[in-house]
């Protein structure tokens, strides 16, 4: 314990450390040590003053939540590049990133939206001991938490407030405090960013962030460069020609995929009722990426409410009254599960209380 706070010391001085200490003094001895730290990483970081002229590279997650702290730095740098991978090429591309000559003269180098290995961390270690080029994570992913050792790395998974938050909001909360940004600016780019949040941390699901949704759907259809692009010209989280875009690519989608989906179709006798029983023919089908207007295909005569089955989830779309999507995925999710929505539609993770529904499908569809 006492040698993790020493990590973070060597730049600290002992008024703030006290002052920290004061103020968790009511805590148990492990917290203590634990938001010590934390607090102390704050204060390593807020030591660094960025301008708008510094050369910033990026290594993020290639999704919605790894693009989003590009998005902000677009705003703020006028020099960066960036690098978007999966999971499993952060220690190639983080190690590329610091050995490569196209990035010996930049200022920064920040690790955002996930993680790196021990290896790898140590290297970074001795990279911001030696080089006046330094190196800072923001992740919000709990498996990265034993990074929190490092003064560099900043691993959050919930806010002050106990809301979970996401890797685009860490970056984004950091940036402000150290860097000043137009007002007016500042309060469109918060929106884009809490969207973002919402996105990630599953928040839209609760309160039917229907544009979080759409944002993530069309991120996954244009992809980063587009998205920098959007938010130069405009904050608006969804504008019409983004809507024009989806459109277009859901037909495309259906025209594509709507064989295979109606070939992977079976037909269940399910109670869909919560309080009391409502038994309907319902249809199940199987998908890789929600459609929205699918399910107008696939109702029929007798046949309200569809059942779209993905890899680890199920998505709920009905247009029969006597049916809430939402209060039915809540109970099937069960007690410890994932689940919600609304009237008419709703969705809720597979996990062991639910399992049997997946088996059911399954069984119907290949056993025939």
């Amino acid at each position: 314990m006492l040698d993790l706070i020493n990590s973070k010391l060597n730049y600290i001085t002992a008024p703030v450390v006290n002052k920290y200490i004061n103020k968790l003094h009511r805590y148990s001895f492990f917290n203590v040590v634990k938001g010590v730290c934390e607090m102390l990483t704050k204060e390593y970081f807020k030591k660094f003053e960025f301008a708008k002229e510094d050369k910033i590279v990026f290594v993020s997650h290639n999704d919605l939540d790894g693009a989003g702290p590009i998005i902000v730095a677009d705003q703020f740098f006028k020099n960066y590049r960036y690098h978007t991978v999966g999971n499993r090429a952060v220690d190639s591309t983080v190690k590329y990133v610091l050995y490569s000559d196209t990035y010996k003269d930049y200022d920064y180098i920040f690790i955002t939206d996930c993680s790196v290995s021990e290896e790898v961390a140590k290297i970074i270690d001795k990279e911001n001991a030696e080089s006046t080029r330094k190196i800072f994570l923001f992740d919000h992913h709990e498996s990265a938490c034993y990074l929190n050792k490092y003064s560099w790395a900043n691993v959050t998974v919930k806010d002050e407030n106990g809301e979970f938050i996401c890797g685009t909001k860490l970056f984004f909360q950091y940036i402000v405090d150290v860097m000043d940004l137009d007002c007016s600016a500042l309060t469109d780019l918060t929106q884009v960013v809490e969207t973002i949040n919402d996105w990630d941390t599953w928040k839209w699901f609760k309160t039917n962030n229907l544009e979080a949704k759409a944002l993530s759907d069309l991120f996954n259809k244009t992809g980063i460069e587009y998205f920098i692009q959007k938010f130069r010209n405009s904050f608006e989280i969804i504008n019409d020609v983004d809507r024009s875009l989806l459109a277009a690519f859901e037909r495309k989608y259906l025209c594509l995929i709507e064989p295979k989906i109606m070939e992977s179709a079976r037909i269940m006798v399910l109670d869909v009722g919560v309080d009391s029983p409502v038994i309907r023919k319902v249809k199940c089908v199987q998908v890789t990426e929600p459609i929205s207007d699918l399910a107008e295909v696939l109702y029929e005569d007798e046949i309200d409410t569809i059942l779209f089955f993905f890899q680890d989830a199920v998505s709920i779309r009905t247009r029969d009254e006597d049916v809430h999507a939402g209060f039915f995925a809540r109970k099937m999710a069960g007690a410890n599960g994932n689940g919600g929505g609304h009237k008419g539609a709703g969705g809720f993770g597979i996990n062991k209380s639910n399992y049997w529904l997946l088996q059911k499908y399954l069984e119907l569809r290949f056993n025939e």
